[in-house]
């Protein structure tokens, strides 16, 4: 299968979030969708203050253009694009089959590399007439922001156990790590220094259009900061979730956030060796709601004398979500988070080893045995997320993931549960979840250029 360079031969997609991931719409589908839509909340409303613009470049025309570049490329990234017809084929299929890869790991059309064991699928974005795109391809060279690759690769371990892995790679521009890590400092003193009066002002005033664009979706109920005794503030945002209002614009999407985000719950923590709780999340009936600590800076325990990030913490993830006519979920699916802070090098490696306790329709429960046992077996489900940069390079946001499957009866429900849920996503919802996406980032984008820049900075 090759990419096709004719840019009438192609389609408009859909989700990249979604793209070519062997998954579906469980619970672990609704924890993504909610992780990034808080994402899409948390990022702007951290950032949408000018003194957190200042640390991205030595001067401010350095500062807003790496600003610019950053928020084009996750424009480009989480916007609407195009796929091929071999990419969007290829889609159907993961899509179908990504608890039984068995159905697909001998399509000889599918892959673009094959050996005794594992089967490979690289994809590579495309300017074509203009235009964004993906297409199945080669190793791309990362130049430009928005300049994307993905190498997926299916392993088969035993005649019914299969392993995936994962690399996505997305150029960010010249932006350099240490300048997002300084970005980020300086988004937590401005919330240590003030009360949410002034912050309300300071993200209006300065980020109007992206104020308006998250309007069509959300509401800041609150973004309390709370100072203590010990040193730093709590920080304490809720964001209410209005699918009603989204409909005006994005009826489908509005439609599906409804019925399927609206009556789920999702709760997400941050631990450490001593049990000190770092951050938590928690989501349910349309509200998030977000605590952390800050405090000089940077994050700090929510409760007891102020210190640094430990390198290692424990996640906690909890979800339930409909599927159909069941409640679908999980309660205590717990990660080790190894942390990277090198000169270069920014991010994380989680690690689920230990089986959660499910919460499945009662003749399934009756079928759980290995299979779902499995993938937290050994190494267990690995997710590593990483920002690099390097002298002469652009810098790189890089994922990757590790997954064992073991087919079975259960697994196979399980998809067809999901049939109905990414059925409703892809007919229209999808197209118009990147649209609203797109949108917001070009209005922080539009808002990142005009907004005045404290003179005291560098000019």
């Amino acid at each position: 299968m090759r990419s096709l360079n004719n840019p009438a031969t192609l389609q408009p997609s859909h989700s990249r979030t979604s793209l070519l991931r062997p998954t579906r719409p469980t619970p672990h589908h609704h924890a993504r969708l909610a992780t990034r839509l808080a994402i899409t909340i948390l990022l702007p409303s951290a950032t949408a203050c000018r003194d957190a613009l200042v640390p991205l470049g030595p001067t401010h025309a350095e500062a807003r253009a790496n600003a610019a570049d950053l928020l084009r490329a996750l424009e480009l990234r989480f916007g609407v694009i195009q796929l091929d017809p071999a990419l969007a084929a290829a889609r159907l299929k993961f899509a179908r089959s990504a608890l039984t890869p068995s159905r697909i790991y001998g399509d000889t059309v599918l892959w673009t590399g094959a050996n005794d064991s594992t089967r490979t699928l690289g994809v590579g974005s495309t300017t074509l007439g203009g235009r964004y795109g993906l297409a199945v391809r080669a190793a791309t060279s990362l130049r430009e922001p928005g300049d994307y690759r993905r190498n997926l690769q299916l392993r088969r371990l035993t005649p019914d156990v299969y392993e995936w892995r994962a690399r996505d790679e997305l150029a960010l521009g010249s932006v350099r790590t240490s300048e997002l890590r300084a970005m980020l400092g300086a988004a937590f003193r401005a919330l240590e220094a003030n009360g949410e009066p002034a912050l309300r002002v300071m993200y209006r005033e300065g980020f109007p259009r992206t104020t308006q664009a998250m309007g069509r979706l959300f509401t800041l109920d609150s973004l309390r900061t709370t100072p203590d005794a010990g040193g730093g503030a709590e920080v304490r945002l809720v964001v209410t979730l209005h699918t009603k209002r989204l409909a005006a614009t994005y009826p489908n999407y509005a439609k599906y956030l409804e019925k399927y985000l609206s009556p789920a719950a999702f709760g997400l923590s941050l631990t450490d060796s001593t049990n000190a709780r770092w951050a938590e999340v928690r989501a349910g009936r349309e509200r998030l709601t977000v605590r952390f600590r800050v405090a000089d800076g940077a994050l700090v325990p929510l409760t007891g004398p102020p210190r640094a990030v430990p390198a290692t913490l424990r996640t906690r993830l909890d979800v339930i979500a409909k599927a159909g006519i069941f409640r679908v979920g999980m309660r205590g699916l717990v990660g080790d988070v190894a942390l990277t802070r090198e000169a270069h090098d920014l991010g994380f490696t989680a690690r689920f080893r230990k089986e959660p306790d499910w919460i499945l329709p009662p003749l399934v429960e009756q079928m759980i045995n290995s299979p779902l046992k499995r993938p937290f077996a050994g190494d267990g489900v690995t997710l590593t997320y990483a920002i690099r940069d390097s002298a002469g390079a652009p810098t790189v946001s890089d994922r990757s993931y590790r997954l064992v499957v073991q087919e079975s009866a259960v697994l196979r429900f399980l998809g067809k549960l999901g049939n109905s849920a990414l059925s409703d996503f892809r007919a229209g919802a999808e197209r118009e979840a990147d649209l609203f996406a797109a949108e917001l980032w070009r209005a922080m984008r539009a808002d990142a250029q005009t907004v005045e820049l404290p003179a005291t900075a560098g000019q």
